[in-house]
C-alpha cells in the first residue's frame, strides 16, 4: 500500500509541461473564447444626481414661470392662438361646473375672460413643484383682477394644480391638465 502512496505523491509533485498551444491558423485547433471582465452591480452605481435632479427643477420652473406670463398676457388680450399654444392638443381643463378638453376649446373659454369680462391680470404664483422624467406637476395660487370704467375692480383668488409636459418639436413645455379653483371673489375698497 504504500508504494501506489508513493506514486501518487510523486506523480504529484513533478513539474509536467505546459500543454502546448494550439496555432490559431491551425483549422483544427481549439477556440479559444475571452470572457469580459465581470462587473458588479456596485461598479455601475450613478453618482449621486441630487443636483442634477436640482438643477432640471430650477430650469423647468423658470421656463414655466416665463410660461405662465404668457398665458396670463393671452388671456387679458383673448389672444386665442398664444392660449392654445400653451395646451397640449389633448389638453383638460376643469373649472367649477366645466371640464374643457382639447387646446380649442380651452382657448375658447379662456379668451372669454379677457376682453368680455375686462381681465387686466391674470397671474399665477408657485407654491410647490415636482420634478419627474418629461412631466413637471405645479400649484400654487393665482390671482385674476378685471377693471371696468366706472366700477370697483374686481379680484378673484383662488388655487391652481397644473401638470406640463415636454411637448415633442420644437420641445417645448405644454400643459397635459389644468385646473382653476376659484376660492373668494371681492371688490376691493376705495
Amino acid at each position: 500500500m504504500a508504494i501506489p502512496i508513493l506514486a501518487f505523491v510523486l506523480g504529484a509533485c513533478t513539474e509536467r509541461p505546459a500543454p502546448a498551444r494550439p496555432n490559431a491558423a491551425d483549422p483544427n485547433a481549439p477556440a479559444v473564447v475571452q470572457l469580459p471582465p465581470v462587473i458588479l452591480p456596485s461598479d455601475t452605481a450613478k453618482p449621486d444626481t441630487t443636483e442634477r435632479v436640482r438643477q432640471r427643477l430650477a430650469e423647468a420652473t423658470s421656463a414655466l414661470g416665463q410660461n405662465y406670463a404668457v398665458l396670463g398676457t393671452a388671456i387679458v388680450f383673448g389672444d386665442r392662438r398664444m392660449i392654445a399654444s400653451q395646451y397640449a392638443p389633448d389638453a383638460v381643463l376643469r373649472m367649477p361646473g366645466a371640464t374643457h378638453t382639447g387646446s380649442v376649446a380651452i382657448a375658447n373659454t379662456l379668451a372669454a375672460l379677457g376682453p368680455p369680462k375686462s381681465l387686466k391680470e391674470f397671474k399665477r404664483t408657485s407654491q410647490g413643484t415636482r420634478i419627474a422624467d418629461s412631466t413637471v406637476a405645479d400649484s400654487g395660487d393665482f390671482v385674476a383682477i378685471s377693471k371696468r370704467a366706472g366700477a370697483d375692480s374686481l379680484v378673484e383668488r383662488g388655487t391652481y394644480v397644473t401638470t406640463w409636459r415636454i411637448h415633442p418639436p420644437p420641445m417645448t413645455w405644454v400643459i397635459k391638465t389644468d385646473e382653476l379653483r376659484p376660492r373668494t371673489t371681492r371688490r376691493p375698497k376705495g
